[in-house]
């Protein structure tokens, strides 16, 4: 019986030696049909892709990993966002495709209704709007600041309004001088 099984033995290993060095000459000669096998270097062993990984899942339903956080505000309410602004106003921006908009609108101002300013690139234009519906261009040199500038400037700048004329200080010497001269004396009693 020790016969036969050494003699089984014998013949299998054989067999699969034989095997194996006729697999390593057609990988040589046909590289397509090469086996995948592991290699080690430096005590790692790299596995080469074989194209049957999964994708990553980035399901939120099925990736307990993944959170998805809704916003407090939708992008309308966003839109439509409006800051307040000085002397009764209100600023929005808005960026898109055109590029950046900002309007400072005027609620109760008896002649002007609203400033805008737009960017689309090395361009700029600001324009005021009156509520008799004149447009006028403003140059950004008379406006510092739109956001902030006092309507009475924006009229200024625009020509609609003249700049008012200052006040004449008082000479307080001649103020005096004049006071004097009218006090009257009473006789006393």
């Amino acid at each position: 019986m020790k016969k036969i099984l050494v003699i089984f033995l014998t013949f299998f290993l054989s067999a699969c030696w034989s095997s194996n060095e006729n697999a390593n000459t057609n990988s040589a000669q046909n590289p397509s049909s090469a086996k995948v096998k592991e290699v080690s270097t430096a005590n790692k062993k790299l596995i080469p892709y074989t194209g049957n990984a999964k994708p990553l899942d980035t399901n939120p339903e099925t990736n307990p990993n993944i959170k998805v956080i809704k916003p407090e505000k939708s992008e309308e309410e966003i839109r439509k966002q409006e800051e307040k602004a000085p002397d009764d106003s209100t600023f929005k921006a808005r960026l898109d495709a055109e590029g950046y908009t900002g309007t400072r609108t005027f609620k109760s101002h008896p002649k002007l209704l609203k400033i805008e300013k737009k960017q689309n690139g090395k361009e700029t234009s600001l324009k005021a709007y009156l509520k008799n519906g004149k447009v006028y261009d403003v140059s950004e040199e008379k406006i510092a600041n739109f956001r902030t500038a006092a309507p009475i400037n924006i009229l200024i700048a625009i020509g609609v309004e003249k700049k008012p004329e200052p006040k004449k200080q008082v000479n307080q010497e001649k103020l005096n001088e004049l006071s004097n001269r009218l006090i009257i004396k009473r006789p006393n009693k």
